[in-house]
C-alpha cells in the first residue's frame, strides 16, 4: 500500500518534530513541518500531500484556520486541527473549514492515528462521490432528454435539453412553471394524480402524454417520473423524451400494415377485421343484414400486357376512387391484391340493397376512363354474399363464398353479378375433387386414347383415325373429354396430358403402318389445345416425339380450333407455318362455331376444315344446310379437304356426299374405340372391306352430373 503523505503545521519546532517521529513510526511520511499559514498554503500547494495536520496558533499573519480554509478551497486536501485551543469561538470558527478532525493536545498516539485513517477514509469518499456527482451532473446537462427537477410542483432545475423540448428560450424561462402546464388540457387532471402517485410510493412511473410547448406545438411525449431528493427536500425528477416522429413512424407503420400501399384501400387483414365486427354485431342483433361485394374486373390482364404495368397501376388507383363513391356511411371497401376489390354493406335493409349496390359499382365502371392519352373501358364481374346471422360462419367463408359466386359471374359471360348459393360451394368442392383426381390420373396414368375412324365418304374406306383421350377413373370407370378436359384446361394440366396423347398416338399410328400396310396411306389427327399450342416450344416437343416414335410427319395431322388461330393472329401464324414446313398437315377445326372469319383462312397453311358436328346434326333444316354447302364450296375453292365430324344416320351420309363432302366421322360408322377394335377395321380395310356401321353405344361413366350447375360452360370443350 502507498504510505500516505501528511504535511505537518506547527509552529513550536519541538512538537513539530514529535509528531513527525510518530507519525514515521506509524508508517506515514512527512514531506515537511511548517511554522506558519502562508507557509502551510504555500507547500500544500507544492507538495500536494494526502492530509494536513493543522496547529491553530501559527506564526505570521494566517492563523491556522485560514490557512485551512484556504487549502480546502484551493487544493481540496483534507485537515484535521491539532490544537490546544478548544474554546468556543475557536472551534465554531474552525467547524466552518469542514475538517476532517480536531484533536486537543496533548493527544494520544493512537488516537492520532485514527483520526488521520478515518479523515483519509472520509476524504476519498466525499471525492468518489464529487466524481459521481460530476459525472451525473455532466450526463444530465449533455442528456438529449429534457430532465426537470420539481418541488411542489414548481420546476427548480431543467437541463438545455428541456428548454429545446417545451420551447423555451432558457432554462430561466422554465423556472417556476410547473410540468402540468404543458401537458395537454385534457389530461392534466391524470398527470397529476400520476405524480402524486410517484411520490408516494416512491416507485418510478412510465406514461406518455401530449405536450403542448409554449410556442403551441402538440409533440408526443414519454415520460419517467421518479421520486428523488434535491437541495434536502422531497422532489420529483421527470425525464421527458420526445417521441413525437416515432409515434407518426408507428401509425405510418400500422397504417401500412392495414392499407394497400397502391390505392390507399383498407388491405385483406383490415377488411377481415371490419367483417368480423360485422359478423360479431349480426349474432347479437336479431334481423341485423349486411352483405359482403366481391369485385373483380374483366380482362384487367390485357391492359396490363398491352399499356404496361404503370397504367395498369394508374387505372387501378382511379378505379378505387370510383368505387369508394359508392359507398354508404360505414361501409367499407378494400382492395385484396391484384384486380380483385371487396366491398361490406354493413346494416343493410334488405338483400335489395346489395343487388343496387353492385349495380352501381358497374354503372361507375362502365364510364370510361382517360389514361394515357386514350380512354380505357372496364366492366366488373361482381359475387354478393348476404348474411343475416343465425349461422356460425367466419369472416373468411364469407369472403370464400362472394368469391365464388363473383367466379360464376365470370362464368357466365362477365360484367354482371351473382347471388351466392349453397350449390356455388358444392361445385367449388366438386371442382377442387376434380383437380385432384386429376393430378392423381396423370401420376397413376390413367389416361387411355381411344381411336375414331375417318372414313372417305365416296368409298367408305378408313384414310386416318382421330385420337380421342379417356380417362378411366378407378372409382367412376371411363370419363368422357368433355367432363374433365375444361377443368384440365384451366389448371393448365391439359398441356401434360396433350403431350401423353400426342405421344401414344404417333407411337401406335407407327406400329399399324409397320405391320400392316394399307395403314401407310392413314394419317393420325390429334387435337391441340389453346394451352398446350400456346405454348413456347410447341414445334420443339412435337418434332421431339415424331423423332422419338419414328412417324413421318406427313402422317400427322394436328387439329387446331379456329378461335385460337384468330385470337393469337401472328403468333399462330409462326407456328403454323413452321409445323407446314416440317410436314406436318394441320386442320381447322370445329369450323363455323368460332369467329368464321373466311377472309383469313388462306392466309394459314391448313389442308383439312372440320365441319362441327351442331351443323350436321341439323343439315336438313335449311340454313343449316346452306351453311354447311357453303363449307363445302369454300373448301373445294381454297383446295382444302373437308372432314363431317358427328355423322350419325344415312340421312345425313347422303346430304354429305350430295355436297361434295370428302371425308367424315361419327357413330353411323364407329364410335371411338380401343386400339386392337381399331387393328381389326384396318386388317379390314386391307382386304378391301368397306367399313361396317356399327351401333353400339357409348361406354363409361360421366361426370356431367357432378359439376353441371348453373356455372354453364366454363370454357370452351376442345374435340378430344
Amino acid at each position: 500500500m502507498t504510505q500516505a503523505r501528511i504535511l505537518v503545521v506547527e509552529d513550536e519546532s519541538i512538537v513539530a518534530l514529535d509528531i513527525q517521529c510518530r507519525l514515521e513510526s506509524l508508517g506515514y511520511e512527512v514531506p515537511a513541518t511548517v511554522a506558519s499559514g502562508e507557509q502551510a498554503v504555500e507547500q500544500a500547494g507544492a507538495l500536494r500531500p494526502d492530509l494536513v495536520l493543522m496547529d491553530i496558533q501559527l506564526q505570521g499573519r494566517m492563523d491556522g484556520v485560514e490557512a485551512a480554509d484556504q487549502i480546502r478551497q484551493r487544493f481540496g486536501i483534507p485537515v484535521i486541527y491539532l490544537t490546544a485551543n478548544a474554546d468556543h469561538p475557536t472551534v465554531q470558527r474552525a467547524k466552518v473549514t469542514e475538517p476532517f478532525g480536531y484533536l486537543i493536545k496533548p493527544f494520544e498516539e493512537r488516537e492520532l492515528q485514527t483520526a488521520i485513517e478515518v479523515g483519509l477514509y472520509k476524504h476519498q469518499a466525499e471525492q468518489t462521490l464529487k466524481e459521481s456527482e460530476g459525472r451525473y451532473r455532466l450526463l444530465v446537462e449533455l442528456s438529449p432528454e429534457a430532465i426537470v427537477v420539481q418541488i411542489d410542483e414548481r420546476i427548480v432545475y431543467a437541463n438545455p435539453a428541456a428548454t429545446r423540448l417545451f420551447g423555451a428560450t432558457g432554462v430561466e424561462t422554465l423556472m417556476g412553471l410547473a410540468v402540468t402546464d404543458f401537458v395537454h388540457p385534457d389530461n392534466r387532471g391524470n398527470f397529476l394524480a400520476r405524480e402524486r402517485h410517484v411520490r408516494g410510493n416512491q416507485q418510478p412511473n412510465l406514461t406518455t402524454e401530449k405536450f403542448v410547448r409554449l410556442d403551441g406545438q402538440v409533440r408526443d411525449v414519454e415520460l419517467i417520473l421518479a421520486s428523488v431528493t434535491y437541495g434536502g427536500r422531497p422532489a420529483t425528477q421527470i425525464l421527458t423524451r420526445d417521441i413525437t416522429e416515432r409515434r407518426r413512424a408507428e401509425e405510418q407503420l400500422l397504417h401500412d400494415a392495414l392499407h394497400d400501399s397502391l390505392t390507399g384501400l383498407p388491405n385483406r387483414t383490415l377488411f377481415i377485421g371490419h367483417l368480423q365486427l360485422a359478423v360479431n354485431h349480426c349474432r347479437r342483433r336479431i334481423g341485423y343484414l349486411f352483405a359482403v361485394l366481391f369485385i373483380d374486373l374483366d380482362r384487367f390482364k390485357v391492359i396490363n400486357d398491352s399499356l404496361g404495368h404503370m397504367v395498369g397501376d394508374e387505372l387501378l388507383i382511379a378505379i378505387a376512387r370510383r368505387l369508394e363513391i359508392c359507398l354508404r356511411d360505414g361501409d367499407t371497401i378494400a382492395r385484396l391484391g391484384g384486380d380483385e376489390f371487396t366491398i361490406l354493406l354493413d346494416g343493410i335493409t334488405d338483400y335489395a340493397d346489395a343487388q343496387r349496390a353492385a349495380e352501381r359499382v358497374q354503372e361507375v365502371l362502365e364510364q370510361p376512363f382517360p389514361l394515357a392519352g386514350r380512354e380505357l373501358f372496364v366492366t366488373a364481374s361482381v359475387g354478393i354474399k348476404y348474411c343475416s346471422g343465425g349461422g356460425d360462419e367466419q369472416p373468411e367463408d364469407l369472403l370464400r363464398d362472394a368469391d365464388t359466386a363473383m367466379y360464376c359471374a365470370k362464368a357466365l359471360g362477365k360484367a354482371q353479378y351473382q347471388v351466392f348459393d349453397a350449390r356455388m360451394h358444392t361445385q367449388a368442392l366438386t371442382l377442387l375433387q376434380i383437380e385432384s383426381d386429376l393430378r392423381r390420373a396423370i401420376e397413376r396414368a390413367e389416361f387411355e386414347v381411344d381411336y375414331q375412324p375417318i372414313i372417305l365418304l365416296h368409298s367408305r374406306r378408313i384414310c386416318g383415325f382421330e385420337a380421342l383421350v379417356r380417362w378411366r377413373h378407378p372409382e367412376r370407370g371411363l370419363i368422357l373429354p368433355s367432363d374433365f378436359i375444361p377443368f384440365a384446361e384451366e389448371t393448365g394440366l391439359v398441356i401434360q396430358i396433350d403431350r401423353r396423347v400426342l405421344k401414344q398416338a404417333c407411337s401406335q399410328m407407327r406400329r399399324w403402318q409397320d405391320s400392316l400396310p394399307v395403314a401407310r396411306r392413314m394419317k393420325i389427327s390429334v387435337n391441340l389445345s389453346c394451352k398446350q399450342f400456346m405454348q413456347p416450344t410447341i414445334v420443339e416437343q412435337v418434332l421431339e416425339i415424331l423423332q422419338e416414335t419414328g412417324l413421318d410427319p406427313g402422317s400427322l395431322k394436328l387439329e387446331i380450333t379456329e378461335s385460337v388461330m384468330m385470337e393469337r393472329g401472328d403468333y399462330a401464324m409462326r407456328v403454323l407455318n413452321r409445323l407446314s414446313d416440317a410436314g406436318i398437315e394441320l386442320s381447322l377445326d370445329d369450323f363455323g362455331t368460332g369467329y368464321s372469319s373466311l377472309s383469313y383462312i388462306h392466309r394459314f397453311p391448313v389442308t383439312a376444315l372440320k365441319i362441327d358436328q351442331s351443323f350436321i346434326k341439323r343439315i336438313g333444316g335449311g340454313q343449316d344446310g346452306e351453311i354447311v354447302r357453303a363449307v363445302v364450296a369454300l373448301a373445294r375453292n381454297l383446295g382444302l379437304e373437308v372432314v363431317a365430324e358427328g355423322i350419325e344416320t344415312v340421312m345425313q351420309l347422303d346430304q354429305l356426299k350430295a355436297l361434295g363432302c370428302d371425308q367424315g366421322q361419327g357413330y353411323y360408322f364407329s364410335k371411338p374405340i380401343d386400339e386392337e377394335l381399331a387393328t381389326e377395321l384396318i386388317e379390314n380395310d386391307e382386304r378391301g372391306l368397306s367399313l361396317d356401321i356399327s351401333r353400339q353405344d357409348t361406354a363409361g361413366g360421366s361426370l356431367h352430373d357432378l359439376t353441371k350447375s348453373s356455372l354453364g360452360s366454363v370454357a370452351k370443350i376442345p374435340a378430344y
